[in-house]
């Protein structure tokens, strides 16, 4: 059913331009555009670069994208809904030979999810943070470097107010509201780093402060994540639990041989049901074609 099934892909931030009226679908993400369309249409893109796949090869490809194997985080789950999203908009005709290679990938990608991509414990700083503070009210972060840039959109997934404590408002709302969004953005509070804070339930230190600053600076907090990077011997003393640099990385580490074994029996589940959907051949004695894919 797959030997009409043509894809274009290419990875980074350049998109495919497609001409108004094209029957074409476009998916993007900020890692990749792919384009599903007619072989004359793909032929028609095909010089503005990227890659061109067929059949089974298009088909596995796909698969493994909505099944979050090309994304950073392996088996993520924003990529499918995004596809999801992108087929709803599309809306193929019902019937078409494109409808049913939709249909046939989101049956595929949801078996390969329960068998192999489900609980895959933590794989960032991010997932392994949000683990740590998910049920608590507020959450306060010193600091607006690449790794809480990294770690706020995981901890903006569950409903708690976050406060980021910076020496240049200004600065940081700038790269901030660039990386995360307006949206996302306009959920967090950005306070200059200045008077004490009294009690909080979570603070995460990921500036490069002593641990006697931290100490004065805040009073009460439940947990500490210390991300600093001399946290194992600049130790933070009178919280309650404090989770260092060197767990989180012992953590991530210790699960990333689940995760690449998990991975690699998808890949082969993958390419069994990329294999299978090509060999199906459907009969319609009753159409004008005797036989389609």
């Amino acid at each position: 059913m797959t030997q009409d099934f043509v894809v274009l892909h290419r990875t980074g931030p350049e998109r495919f331009r497609l001409r108004e009226g094209v029957h074409a679908f476009s998916f993007m993400t900020c890692l990749r555009h792919i384009v599903i369309a007619d072989l004359d249409v793909i032929a028609d893109l095909a010089p503005q670069g990227g890659s061109v796949l067929r059949g089974e090869d298009a088909y596995r490809f796909v698969l493994e994208v909505i099944c979050g194997l090309h994304s950073p985080l392996v088996g993520e789950t924003e990529v499918a809904g995004q596809f999801k999203n992108a087929v709803s908009a599309f809306n193929a005709p019902a019937g078409s030979s494109m409808a049913k290679t939709f249909k046939a990938l989101f049956e595929d990608a949801k078996k390969i999810r329960d068998a192999y991509l489900k609980d895959l414990g933590s794989q960032s700083y991010g997932s392994v943070l949000r683990r740590e503070i998910r049920g608590l009210r507020n959450v306060h972060i010193l600091g607006a470097g690449h790794l809480v840039q990294e770690i706020l959109p995981w901890v903006m997934k569950d409903s708690m107010q976050i406060t980021v404590h910076v020496r240049d408002v200004v600065k940081a709302s700038r790269k901030l509201a660039e990386k995360l969004g307006a949206e996302s953005f306009s959920k967090i509070r950005l306070a200059e780093i200045g008077a004490q804070i009294e009690a909080c339930d979570a603070l995460v230190i990921a500036a490069p402060v002593t641990s006697s600053f931290v100490s004065t600076w805040s009073k009460g907090a439940g947990f500490v994540a210390d991300l600093r990077a001399d946290s194992a011997i600049d130790l933070l003393n009178g919280f309650d639990r404090v989770l260092e640099l060197g767990a989180f990385m012992s953590r991530l580490s210790e699960n990333q041989a689940l995760v690449l074994e998990r991975k690699r029996l998808a890949l082969v589940a993958i390419a069994k049901a990329a294999l299978e959907r090509a060999r199906t051949v459907e009969y319609r004695p009753f159409g004008w074609e005797d036989v389609c894919a």
